[in-house]
């Protein structure tokens, strides 16, 4: 990644994230969510294995899904809190 990609240090020697790279991750997310559902669909359908396969899927989604979200927001101490504003 070339170093012109990101915004200004803060104050403590970090580099901060553009709003595109932030925006491409969190999308992300939902793909990480909907992949292991649809696989599970897919194998649910071509053997016949009933609904375990989608609720496999979708349990281990919500989990990954989970856990890149208290990574990202672990890398992004700044965004914590920050919510639309009522200004």
């Amino acid at each position: 990644m070339h170093p012109s990609s990101h915004s200004k240090s803060s104050s403590k020697g970090r580099q901060t994230k553009s709003a595109t790279e932030i925006s491409l991750q969190l999308a992300g997310l939902g793909t990480e969510l909907a992949a292991p559902v649809l696989l599970g669909a897919y194998l649910s359908m071509h053997f016949q294995w009933g609904i375990f396969p989608v609720l496999a899927g979708l349990f281990l989604g919500i989990t990954t899904t989970v856990a890149h979200v208290l990574v990202f927001l672990k890398k992004n101490p700044d965004m914590h809190g920050k919510g639309p504003s009522n200004d």
